[in-house]
């Protein structure tokens, strides 16, 4: 692959940009309120996004982006429980929330380096597909696959953090079913109820 067009499907995969598509496939299925949309649209969407429009450095470019998502996701899991967002709400964000507890595990403390990148495509991809039906996946594989090659092509990450970040992404959002799931908090009062 060349490298300006890495660097384009790069820009087009940053995690904000699918973000945002995920939660428009919702709110155009219905699936979400109009403040659950813009909870994730401003919260996980452009909050983090908005730091490659304010700022040039990559190096803090990054440093923030990372901070501002985790910013973001947090506070967007905790509207999701103060509003009592929906089921669908509730996942997506939950999701983040997690994705970005086990990014900063894995990143800062186990010193193991997980790709934020290939974290933030996989949920969206995985999800337009699991609610979208087969007609999803063959754009989302490809995707996913543009993604991941031109950050291989680019040299920013290894196949190792990739999978690790991907990794991240699927443990997250097996924790937010689970958590979520119409068996375990069926008469719950709980938190994730």
């Amino acid at each position: 692959m060349n490298k300006k067009l890495a660097k384009a499907i790069r820009i087009l995969s940053a995690p904000p940009i699918p973000a945002a598509g995920l939660f428009l496939f919702f709110r155009i299925r219905g699936d979400l309120s109009p403040a659950e949309f813009l909870t994730g649209i401003l919260l996980i969407g452009f909050l983090p996004f908005s730091v490659y429009l304010l700022v040039r450095e990559r190096d803090r470019q990054r440093r923030l982006a990372f901070i501002l998502s985790a910013a973001g996701y947090c506070l967007a899991f905790l509207l999701s429980q103060i509003l009592k967002f929906g089921r669908i709400a509730k996942i997506i964000i939950t999701t983040y929330f997690f994705s970005a507890l086990f990014l900063i595990l894995l990143n800062k403390f186990v010193k193991r380096k997980a790709s934020g990148h290939a974290c933030g495509v996989t949920g969206p991809m995985l999800m337009m597909v699991q609610y979208g039906g087969p007609a999803f996946l063959i754009p989302c594989v490809v995707f996913f696959y543009l993604a991941v090659r031109s950050s291989l092509d680019l040299g920013r990450h290894t196949a190792k953090e990739l999978v690790l970040g991907s990794l991240s992404c699927l443990l997250a959002m097996m924790l937010a079913y689970l958590l979520l799931s119409p068996l375990w908090i069926a008469g719950s009062t709980g938190i994730m109820a």
